[in-house]
């Protein structure tokens, strides 16, 4: 996917009229901000600054076959792009489908325990309950209601 045009277009009046008001929203937003949730394991964020594929989600899956090859359980939660689950569940590749998960999260599944759901924090605790070790959250840097031991950045070389 890549990245809108008019992201490099020169700015219009319009814009710099509204320029106020986005220090309105920023001001409102600091306001309003929570202080993260910490978890008593470690949580690793894995996310993109551009639109599109950069490929999370195999870095995602890399990394976590290396830790679990050093008796490190991890576990992988998902929020399920375009999936119907609204609670966390953990997936089931022979039970589940793309459309109740997600496709990330059925190829995630093949190689750890992997949680999907709107509410990461609920899955990061039915991780522990499961007896996760560590858990990895994909596409997880733009979720600052969780707080992370590790952020890691993956880029795409060609955006």
């Amino acid at each position: 996917m890549k990245t809108p045009i008019f992201w490099n277009q020169k700015q219009s009046i319009i814009s710099l009229l509204l320029i106020p008001f986005s220090y309105i929203w920023l001001l409102a937003s600091f306001l309003n901000k929570k202080k993260p949730k910490k978890f008593d394991i470690p949580v690793i964020k894995i996310g993109n600054v551009v639109a599109g594929g950069a490929g999370k989600t195999p870095t995602v899956i890399s990394l976590t076959k290396k830790l679990i090859n050093s008796k490190i359980n991890t576990h992988i939660i998902l929020k399920g792009y375009k999936s119907s689950a609204s609670k966390s569940i953990q997936v089931k590749k022979d039970l589940h489908t793309y459309k109740e998960v997600g496709d990330e999260a059925l190829l995630c599944a093949a190689c750890a325990t992997t949680w999907v759901g709107k509410n990461r924090s609920e899955s990061i605790n039915n991780a522990i309950n499961n007896g996760a070790d560590l858990v990895i959250l994909d596409d997880g840097l733009q979720d600052e209601s969780i707080l992370s031991n590790l952020n890691i950045i993956v880029f795409n070389g060609y955006q």
